[in-house]
């Protein structure tokens, strides 16, 4: 099976409590189960920024489905490419549970704020790879 990775970004349109957030990932780690998709998400400053790996069939209907989610506005697709091998492979959702240092968001956001819909796709690749360090 060829592997791709897609990560977006994009905006809640309400503001989520940290329980919801792990609510909807639990529910989407379970269900990613059942398609052999992995990946992370990220939840901060009212924005979600995830990447999902799996076949890329998977992957589309997926991503199909959370453009159409309501809870999301403003999504952007930030990168999609076929891969190697997952980052993730034992995550069906991993959820990163604490915001990203400072440090880090100075280094890939102007004006220091978390805004993940800015990114560029080499911008969210290493981004995403600096998040697998500190959490994973």
């Amino acid at each position: 099976m060829r592997l791709f990775r897609l990560i977006y970004s994009s905006r809640a349109k309400k503001i989520l409590s940290f329980s919801d957030v792990k609510e909807l990932t639990s529910k989407a780690s379970e269900k990613n189960k059942e398609t052999e998709i992995t990946g992370i998400l990220l939840y901060a400053n009212n924005y979600f920024f995830q990447t999902i790996e799996g076949s890329q069939e998977e992957i589309n209907d997926l991503y199909l489905r959370i453009s159409k989610d309501e809870r999301h506005g403003s999504i952007r697709l930030l990168s999609y490419n076929n891969i190697e091998k997952r980052l993730f492979p034992s995550w069906g959702m991993g959820l990163i549970q604490t915001e990203p240092s400072q440090d880090l968001i100075n280094r890939h956001f102007e004006n220091g704020k978390f805004v993940p819909t800015t990114l560029s796709p080499d911008q969210s690749e290493s981004f995403l790879h600096e998040l697998k360090k500190m959490f994973f």
